[in-house]
């Protein structure tokens, strides 16, 4: 009976140069732009073929996904950041107006 060696699994490789190659893999990331870069073509080929008969921005809306998301995430970071900052002041102003009062 023949062994069989168990592979490690590795993200990291060498290749023929001996240099290291590290492997970059995200499926859940990989397969939602795939999903979408998959429906866009389906859209364009059927606007080509004329079984749409929608505006060509609404067409290739399905690369705006990833794009918005992200602009979403940042606008609501920066937003909660403001607040925070504000509140900071706001509470650091008061007390500030409270020393000066009693002094």
């Amino acid at each position: 009976m023949r062994k069989v060696k168990k592979k490690k699994l590795d993200a990291t490789k060498k290749d023929k140069t001996g240099e290291l190659v590290i492997k970059h893999t995200c499926p859940a990331s990989m397969g939602i732009v795939s999903f979408l870069f998959i429906l866009t073509i389906i859209f364009v080929v059927a606007k080509i073929t004329g079984y749409l008969d929608w505006d060509w921005w609404v067409v290739f809306s399905p690369l705006w996904g990833p794009p918005a998301v992200c602009c979403s995430a940042c606008s609501v970071l920066i937003f909660v950041i403001l607040i925070v900052i504000m509140i900071i002041v706001f509470v650091i102003g008061a007390t500030d107006i409270k020393d000066r009062i009693v002094d």
